[in-house]
């Protein structure tokens, strides 16, 4: 007995309780091998790619086994990994609960000749259903050895490449993480250089205004002084005040030559100042549109790096947000190298991704063609004609089909649309 059975106190002998002696499987299953009847080294795999660390303790309170609080993931993947390799009542329940889970790919294989579970293997990794034919193909009566080392050396391969893609995407999510904090540093410091530039300009505008309004007070008495002159012309100081006349002409004259300079830089001030408040609306307003997409990238990259949605507190509100069902989702322009990483985005929301360049190579026609087969049109502004730009608009206002126009052709900006419209 296998010492780790004997710590959860699996049960690893032959004998099956009278409760069990006389349940039957339906005929369909047969001919199918017993998960024990399988070679040793497939029972790693069997455990590791079609049952999840939740369903493994699921199966032990199901076979009401003790469990050890100071167990491992690998404790527990290994222990089942030795009860697989016996005709058990856990085995037995392993098997039974592998059938359930899988049965209708099991009723699909079972319906294929040797020659063409090769095939059905292909189909499925296409299709993401890797644990469920691995199961169906590993058990099927008629599957030949040939295949069964290739799905095995596939299966365990992927395993490699799965750790190595995660390293991937943690040394990016990193990067990602310092160009945001870098990002804010310099919008701040924008930012305040923006606000104090502002200040400077209202302190010189209320500095205008008081010139202003002593050009206005000197005015008033310049009117004053031709009343009293009036009054005096026929007075022997009119010459007197006559001299004092030109004098304050003269002086009036500067004034105005400076009020009219001051009325000017007034001016410039003010649409200098119209210019920063439109500047800082629209650097606040990308800003806003960074942090969106910032947010969305976090939230995909996060979801591609949980490894076991089974365990999730927020399974079932991300599975609603984040599922396309089947939608078909048209990109109208943009780069195509870019294509590749929307396609995987909304295939692993469980959509369909079709492409047009937006009219630098495929034409008018061909976009005609894809618009009706689209649940939904994203297009961004900054790689388009202008043609296609029209044709989707007018396509989506006489259909109503959801239109999402992005800001620049980048992952984020998709990204935040695409969750926005699944959301």
């Amino acid at each position: 007995m296998c010492e780790k059975c004997e710590v959860i106190n699996i049960p690893v002998s032959k004998h099956i309780s009278s409760k069990h002696t006389h349940s039957k499987q339906p005929s369909v299953y047969a001919k199918r091998k017993k998960i024990w009847e399988l070679e040793t080294g497939f029972h790693c795999s069997v455990v590791g790619t079609c049952l999840s660390l939740a369903e493994l303790r699921y199966l032990c309170k199901k076979m009401k086994i003790s469990m050890q609080s100071a167990f491992t993931d690998y404790d527990w993947h290994h222990s089942f990994v030795r009860v697989a390799g016996s005709d058990s009542f856990a085995a037995r329940t392993l098997n039974k609960y592998l059938d359930k889970k899988y049965k209708e790919i099991i009723k699909q294989a079972l319906k294929l000749k040797a020659e063409e579970l090769a095939n059905f293997w292909a189909e499925s990794l296409e299709k993401d259903k890797l644990p469920d034919t691995f199961w169906a193909i590993l058990t099927h009566p008629d599957v030949e050895d040939r295949l069964l080392d290739q799905i095995y050396g596939e299966v365990h391969m992927l395993s490699h490449l799965s750790g190595a893609s995660l390293r991937v995407d943690m040394e990016k999510l990193k990067r990602l993480e310092k160009e945001k904090k870098d990002r804010n540093i310099a919008n701040n410091n924008d930012n305040i250089k923006t606000r104090k530039k502002i200040t400077d300009q209202a302190t010189q505008i209320n500095s205008l205004k008081q010139e202003l309004r002593k050009a206005d007070v000197t005015a008033n008495e310049l009117a004053e002084a031709n009343r009293i002159i009036e009054k005096l012309k026929s007075k022997t100081l009119l010459k007197r005040l006559q001299q004092k006349l030109t004098e304050a002409e003269n002086n009036l004259d500067t004034k105005l030559n400076r009020v009219h300079h001051l009325e000017k830089s007034v001016e410039e001030w003010k649409k200098s100042a119209l210019k920063c408040g439109d500047q800082l609306c629209l650097a606040e307003a990308q800003l806003q549109a960074l942090r969106k997409e910032n947010i969305a990238m976090e939230n995909t990259l996060e979801n591609y790096l949980t490894q076991s949605c089974s365990s999730c507190d927020n399974q079932d509100e991300c599975i609603t947000n984040g599922n396309l069902a089947g939608s078909c989702v048209l990109y109208v322009g943009g780069r195509d190298k870019q294509c590749v990483h929307f396609r995987a985005l909304v295939e692993n929301k469980n959509g369909t991704f079709i492409h047009h360049d937006g009219g630098l190579n495929d034409g008018d026609q061909h976009l005609g063609s894809l618009l009706p087969r689209a649940d939904m049109i994203f297009c961004p502004i900054d790689c388009i004609s202008h043609s296609a730009v029209h044709r989707v608009k007018q396509f989506c206002n006489r259909t109503g089909k959801p239109l999402v126009i992005m800001r620049r052709a980048s992952l984020a900006a998709f990204t935040r649309g695409l969750n926005e419209v699944v959301a």
